[in-house]
C-alpha cells in the first residue's frame, strides 16, 4: 500500500550533502576583555543566543506539598526572581548547572530548605508568691532548640520563663510533664531554627496525630509554622540555550568543507584560522588576568565581584559545604555563616583551578602561523602527539577546552559572505519554509547531529531560518529530469554512465545573517545519500544491491504481531509509523536527555573515547 504521509525521494542517484549554521559574524575586537568566556570564545554564536533568546529568563518557586484534596497551598507560587535579579548574565548560565541556579534562585528570594524532627516537649509553670499561678510557658513560647536548652542552668533558664511572662522575679517556676511529650523541630539547612510545635499548636489531638501518616503531618507543621515546601522551577531558556551553543556545530566551517578549488581552500583557511588565533589570544589572556585578580584582590568585596566573574568559566567550587555557603553568600552579598570559608582561600581555589586549565592550554605565541595553513607543517608529528594546534578544528576544539571544558560548545569560522555564496550556490534571496517538514525530518533520522537540529527547531518559539541551494527542492528531482534520465542510461547502458546530482547545501539561521561582508559559519553535518534504483535484484530472501548501502537505503521487513494475522493498510501504517518513532529515538546521545540521563541503560555508555565511562573499579580503588 501507498500511504501519503510517508516521504520517500526518488530513486536513480545520488546526493551530497552540506548543512551549516550561518549567523550574523561578530568580531572579538568587539568585545570587552573581562566578558564571559563563550562571547570571547565565538562572539558570534554569543551575540546569536542573546538575540534569539534575550535576558527574561525567571525561576519560580512553588510550594511543593503533598497534592492532596484538602491542601488549599499546594503549588501556589510563593516567589519569582529574575536572571538580573540574581546578577547573573545569559552567557554564564551555560556553565552552571540547573541544580547551582535553582539553589541560588532560593537563596536569593531567601526561602529555607524545611527539615522536620521530632524532640521532647517540655512545660513549666510559673506561681506568684502568694501560691496564684500567672501562667506556662512552654518550648514553643521560648523557641528554644533541645541543646540550647541543656546548655542553660537552672537559674538562667527559670529568668527567661519569667521574662517570657513578666511575672515578678520573687515567683516559682516548676516543671510538669505535659500532656504530649511529642515536640516537633523545623531547621532550615543551617539548623538555625524556623519553629516548634506541638499537639496543642497544631490544633490536634494526641490521637490525631498518631493517626497522621508522617507527610500529612509534616505538612500540618509547616502550613501552622507559615513555612513552604520549595521547589524551585527553572526556565526553559537554561536548557535550550545549552542546547543552542551545541547544535550549532560539531566543527568551524572550513575551506575543505565549502570548496573544491585548492587555492580558494589554503586562503580561505588562512583568513579563518588568523581570526581563531585571535579569539584564542584573547581568552587566554582573559583567564590570565581573572587568575592574576583573584589572587591580588585588596579585600572581599573585590574578591565577589571576581568570583562571580569566574562563574562563567565554570570554576564554581561548592563540593565543599563551607565553600559552597561562602560563594552562595558572596553572590547575593549576604553575611556568610560562621561555617563558611573565607573568601581569600575560595578565591584561590578558583584561581587554582582556573590555572590548571590554562597550564593545560596551548600558549598563544606556540600556535602555527596563518601562512603555514594548508601547507605541510615542520613539526606536524610533534605537534600532534603534544597535542598542540595544528589546523583549524584543533585550534577551535582547544579554544572551546580552554571557555567551557565541561560542555559542547560549537565555534564558527568567519567567511568572506562573497566567497561562502559563490562556492555553495546557496539561495539567500529566498527563504525555505518547508524545508523542516520536507527533508529535515526525514535526515535526521539516521543523522545525531540533524537530530539535534530539529529538536532545536521544534524548541525555539522563533524556529531558525533556513535557506538552500535548491530552494523548494532538496532532493532535486526538477534539476534535468535526473530520475527519468538515470534510468535510461541504466538500460541502454550501464550504471556507470549515470549521472551524480551537484552537492545540496542547507544554511539555517536568521534574517540578518546577510546583511553584512561576513557572516560566521558552523559545520553541522556532511554527508551523502546513495537513492537506490526502482529496479533492485533480490536473494533468496531479500537483499539490495548497494554493498555501501546507508541507513536511508534500509529495507524494513513488517512482521505481524500476532500469528495468523494479515497485514492489512492499518497494521501496516502503524508499523511504519513506530519504526519512524524509534529510528527518532535511536539518535538521541546521552547528553540530549537533560533530566532522564539516570534512566539510561548503562549499555548505553562508551566504553572508549574522551567521554568513556570505566565499569572498573579503578581508581576508586587502587588495583595491583
Amino acid at each position: 500500500p501507498s500511504f501519503e504521509f510517508i516521504r520517500t525521494p526518488p530513486s536513480g542517484y545520488q546526493i551530497e550533502s552540506l548543512v551549516m549554521a550561518a549567523v550574523p559574524y561578530v568580531s572579538v575586537n568587539e568585545v570587552a576583555t573581562d566578558a564571559n568566556p563563550i562571547r570571547l570564545a565565538d562572539p558570534s554564536l554569543a551575540a546569536f543566543v542573546d538575540s534569539q533568546l534575550g535576558d527574561g529568563w525567571a525561576w519560580t518557586a512553588i510550594n511543593q506539598d503533598d497534592n492532596q484534596d484538602d491542601n488549599q497551598d499546594d503549588g501556589v507560587l510563593i516567589g519569582t526572581i529574575t536572571l538580573s535579579g540574581m546578577g547573573i548574565a545569559p552567557l554564564d548560565t551555560l556553565a552552571l548547572s540547573t541544580e547551582f541556579l535553582s539553589d541560588l534562585a532560593r537563596r536569593t528570594l531567601g526561602l529555607p530548605l524545611v527539615y522536620i524532627s521530632e524532640g521532647h516537649a517540655r512545660l513549666w509553670v510559673v506561681n506568684a508568691a502568694d501560691g496564684n499561678g500567672l501562667g506556662s510557658v512552654s518550648l514553643v513560647d521560648l523557641r528554644l532548640l533541645p541543646d540550647e536548652l541543656a546548655a542553660l542552668d537552672e537559674a538562667t533558664l527559670h529568668d527567661r520563663i519569667r521574662t517570657h511572662l513578666g511575672a515578678p522575679a520573687d515567683s516559682t517556676v516548676e516543671e510538669i510533664v505535659p500532656g504530649d511529650l511529642r515536640l516537633w523541630i523545623a531547621v532550615n539547612e543551617h539548623d538555625t531554627l524556623l519553629g516548634l510545635a506541638t499537639v496543642t499548636t497544631l490544633g490536634i489531638t494526641p490521637e490525631e496525630a498518631s493517626a497522621s501518616d508522617q507527610p500529612t503531618l509534616h505538612r500540618r507543621i509547616r502550613q501552622t509554622l507559615g513555612l513552604a515546601q520549595v521547589r524551585i522551577d527553572s526556565p526553559q531558556q537554561h536548557q535550550l540555550a545549552q542546547h543552542f551553543v551545541a547544535a550549532l556545530g560539531n566543527r568551524p566551517a572550513a575551506g575543505r568543507d565549502v570548496t573544491q578549488d585548492t587555492i580558494v581552500q589554503q586562503a580561505v583557511d588562512a583568513d579563518i584560522y588568523a581570526e581563531l588565533s585571535n579569539r584564542y589570544t584573547a581568552l587566554h589572556s582573559a583567564c590570565q588576568t581573572l587568575i592574576d585578580g583573584l589572587r591580588a584582590a585588596a579585600d572581599d568585596a573585590q574578591r565577589a565581584s571576581l568570583l562571580r566573574r569566574a562563574l562563567g568559566w565554570g570554576t564554581t567550587s561548592i563540593s565543599e559545604p563551607a565553600d559552597r555557603e561562602a560563594l552562595f553568600a558572596a553572590l547575593r552579598s549576604a553575611t556568610p555563616p560562621v561555617s563558611a570559608r573565607s573568601l581569600a582561600d575560595l578565591a584561590e581555589t578558583t584561581a587554582k583551578a582556573l590555572q590548571d586549565r590554562l597550564a593545560a592550554s596551548p600558549v598563544p605565541d606556540d600556535l602555527a602561523s596563518p601562512t603555514q595553513i594548508g601547507l605541510p607543517l615542520p613539526d606536524h608529528a610533534e605537534r600532534k602527539r603534544d597535542q598542540r594546534p595544528d589546523g583549524i578544528p584543533t585550534l577551535a576544539q582547544a579554544i572551546a577546552n580552554l571557555a567551557s571544558p565541561q560542555g559542547k560548545l560549537a565555534i564558527l569560522a568567519c567567511w568572506p559572505q562573497a566567497t561562502l555564496l559563490t562556492n555553495t550556490h546557496l539561495n539567500v534571496q529566498q527563504n525555505e519554509p518547508t524545508l523542516d517538514e520536507n527533508w529535515l525530518t526525514i535526515v535526521a533520522a539516521v543523522r545525531p547531529p540533524l537530530a539535534r537540529l530539529e529538536a532545536l527547531q521544534l524548541e525555539l518559539d522563533a524556529p531558525l531560518v533556513a535557506w538552500s541551494s535548491s530552494p523548494g527542492d532538496p532532493w532535486r528531482t526538477g534539476e534535468d529530469n535526473v530520475v527519468k534520465e538515470n534510468l535510461k542510461k541504466r538500460a541502454a547502458a550501464s550504471a556507470l554512465h549515470m549521472s551524480l546530482n551537484e552537492r545540496f547545501v542547507a544554511a539555517y539561521g536568521s534574517a540578518s545573517t546577510w546583511a553584512g561582508e561576513k557572516v560566521a559559519v558552523g559545520l553541522i553535518d556532511s554527508f551523502s545519500e546513495a537513492i537506490p534504483m526502482p529496479q533492485r535484484s533480490t536473494m533468496a530472501a531479500f537483499g539490495f544491491n548497494a554493498p555501501a548501502a546507508r541507513a536511508p537505503q534500509a529495507i524494513l521487513l513488517a512482521v505481524p504481531p500476532q500469528l495468523r494475522q494479515r497485514l492489512d493498510e492499518n497494521l501496516v501504517l502503524q508499523i511504519v509509523a513506530e519504526t519512524r518513532e524509534l529510528t527518532h529515538a535511536r539518535t538521541a546521545h546521552i547528553e540530549d536527555l537533560g533530566e532522564l540521563q539516570a534512566l539510561t541503560p548503562t549499555m548505553w555508555l562508551q566504553s572508549s573515547g574522551a567521554n568513556r565511562v570505566r565499569l572498573e573499579p579503578y581508581p576508586l580503588f587502587t588495583q595491583e
